[in-house]
């Protein structure tokens, strides 16, 4: 029997949406910091990172599947839920509360597929 991840609002509740809260406070003003880590592949921001965003998912079991990608002028943050609900749900509430005043032109994307790297990516000259 195969699980498939459905959308369950039972996971959304106040704790939750204060943690998204802090969770875009932080990108914001960390958005240029997290770009720059990405490039040159700074860990011990990418660990503040990662502190963050498992502040979010709280709940989780596993690590939380992510990646970035930066193509065209365009940064793709994406989260992998694998069969996962919870982390599907709680993406999805996070995209929809994305902060609007970032720096770059941001992409958010939910896909369910596990394969994936950290960061794709060139600087640019």
């Amino acid at each position: 029997m195969f699980f498939d991840a459905k959308y369950e609002t039972i996971y959304i509740e106040e704790k939750l949406i204060n943690q998204i809260e802090k969770f875009w406070l932080f990108f914001r003003q960390n958005e240029t910091k997290l770009i720059e880590a990405l490039y040159n592949k700074d860990k011990s921001f990418l660990k503040e990172f990662e502190e963050q965003i498992n502040l979010v998912f709280y709940r989780r079991k596993k690590d939380i599947g992510y990646s970035f990608l930066f193509r065209d002028n365009k940064k793709i943050f994406t989260i992998y839920f694998g069969y996962s609900s919870y982390v599907m749900t709680v993406a999805n509430t996070l995209f929809d509360y994305s902060d609007k005043k970032l720096i770059n032109d941001w992409e958010f994307d939910l896909k369910k597929s596990r394969k994936y790297v950290l960061f794709a990516g060139n600087k640019p000259l």
